[in-house]
């Protein structure tokens, strides 16, 4: 399984860090003193905690402006100017942008669960998993 995890983590093998970054379309305005609009994953999800754990240390409010579960909705939801999100940064797609004025993220670390095995399937899809990400 190719997951996220916190910073510090040990479960899993570390495969990379990087930034989280808020984004949302560039139409996006956020209003002084009214809550931080956020589209996000239901719970369980890392980078909602974070998200909200942020915002909170920050002293922000926030409200849940869309949930889904799916990739695919989170970026329709924030490309059409619903709210705004957490995402990695070398995974933003091209028709959201980078927001600023909300308080640092911080980083997510992306990792590589599998089982301990030398042979098969699996560990053939770790080893080309670990190849590519190395390049």
């Amino acid at each position: 399984m190719l997951g996220k995890r916190r910073p510090g983590a040990h479960h899993g093998r570390l495969l990379w860090r990087e930034p989280l970054v808020w984004i949302g379309s560039a139409a996006t305005v956020l209003e002084p003193g009214e809550p931080v609009p956020l589209v996000q994953y239901p719970m369980p999800s890392i980078t909602r905690q974070l998200a909200v754990e942020c915002l909170e240390r920050a002293g922000l409010e926030w409200r849940a402006a869309c949930q889904t579960s799916s990739l695919t909705g989170l970026r329709a939801a924030a490309a059409a100017g619903l709210g705004v999100t957490l995402h990695a940064r070398s995974l933003v797609p091209a028709d959201l942008v980078e927001l600023d004025g909300l308080p640092e993220p911080g980083d997510i670390e992306f990792m590589l669960l599998a089982r301990e095995s030398t042979e098969g399937p699996a560990a053939a899809l770790e080893r080309f998993v670990l190849d590519r990400v190395r390049r």
